[in-house]
């Protein structure tokens, strides 16, 4: 936490906690393709037929930090419509 300091625009730390919640990598790498996720997690895929909406942003986390790239949900709804298909 932090707050402004009053003669100039500088900040003063008021507590640090050193543990980090946030991931330490932001790439969005637009050559991931939906068939590319399909393929990578195959038996995942196949393991959760049944996916919901809620259990399907679980798999998109899941492949992005495995990929260490951001992952729409769209995509991950095309990997296992396409995991489905091809297995």
């Amino acid at each position: 936490m932090a707050s402004v300091m009053h003669r100039d625009k500088a900040f003063q730390i008021k507590t640090y906690d050193s543990k980090h919640t946030c991931k330490r990598w932001n790439h969005r790498n637009k050559a991931i393709a939906s068939f590319f996720i399909a393929r990578m997690y195959l038996d995942a895929i196949s393991q959760n037929r049944e996916w919901k909406l809620s259990k399907l942003s679980d798999f998109r986390d899941t492949v992005s930090v495995g990929l260490k790239a951001h992952v729409t949900l769209a995509q991950a709804r095309k990997a296992k419509k396409e995991g489905t298909r091809i297995n």
